[in-house]
């Protein structure tokens, strides 16, 4: 019994270092050397070529016959695919939107881009008896909204004024902006920062901040927002937020396979 334990540890650490070896050479972007492998790891080259020649083997790891280094094989990508396929946006983000909800007391939604109008596909609402008051499938306009400019900022910038020129701009209150360059220049700051305001731009009274939301290979896919009574958002307040909805954005996207490290 001793026996069968110690060789049960023995193919778990083994099975522990399989993975720590594939890993790594992700965090390498794709391909790595024995060396670096070993030195990273802190494992010996030997160790390091046994595992490597076992994960040839199974199609995991290819050899590149040039410069010898190891990268990942296509076997990967087909068990990355079954993952990805079956990733649900709206399963993923509705507990962490619970958890925005809890950290500001405001009304925390999801929201993605469908033809050239936001959709608000989930929402965590706030328990105070004064919100801002959303509903699933709700649509809105994408230059009045905060969520809107983050669904736009990384798109490019012909398609951009293709959508604004189809949809208008509407003056939906004193604030809304509704020249082209304003909001163009707009996109570009939100773009650089990461995140996105609602100055009353869409509601008088109300004021939200966004941040995108990015699958694995880093494009945005959604927008999160908190959303909230102005008297309650204050313009203070909405500045203290973006840390905390960019946070909460980023725990999305991490679950959506988004690896920040590979977009720096």
């Amino acid at each position: 019994m001793m026996f069968d334990q110690k060789i049960q540890k023995h193919s778990i650490k083994s099975l522990e270092k399989s993975f720590l070896v594939l890993e790594e050479i992700a965090r390498e972007h794709g391909e790595a050397s024995l060396t670096t492998l070993a030195k990273n790891l802190q494992l010996p080259p030997s160790t390091i070529h046994r595992i490597l020649s076992s994960l040839i083997q199974l199609g995991y790891v290819v050899q590149n016959v040039k410069n010898g280094n190891y990268y990942l094989g296509l076997k990967i990508l087909h068990l990355s695919r079954s993952v990805l396929e079956n990733l649900n946006i709206r399963d993923i983000a509705k507990e962490i939107l619970k958890e925005l909800m809890e950290k500001t007391g405001e009304t925390a939604n999801l929201v993605v881009l469908d033809g050239n109008e936001a959709v608000y596909i989930e929402k965590a609402e706030s328990h105070s008896s004064v919100r801002y008051f959303s509903l699933i499938g709700q649509r809105a306009p994408l230059s009045v909204t905060g969520v809107g400019k983050v669904l736009l900022s990384e798109m490019a910038r012909h398609d951009v004024i293709k959508i604004l020129k189809e949809k208008g701009m509407p003056k939906l209150t004193p604030n809304s902006i509704t020249d082209l360059n304003t909001f163009l220049d707009e996109l570009d700051r939100v773009k650089k920062q990461g995140y996105a305001f609602d100055k009353e731009e869409c509601e008088l009274g109300a004021r939200c901040v966004a941040a995108p939301v990015r699958d694995h290979t880093g494009r945005i896919v959604a927008a999160i927002s908190v959303s909230g009574p102005a008297n309650r958002i204050t313009l203070e307040k909405l500045n203290e937020l973006t840390n905390t909805i960019k946070n909460y954005a980023l725990k999305i996207s991490y679950e959506l396979g988004y690896l920040e490290e590979n977009f720096n």
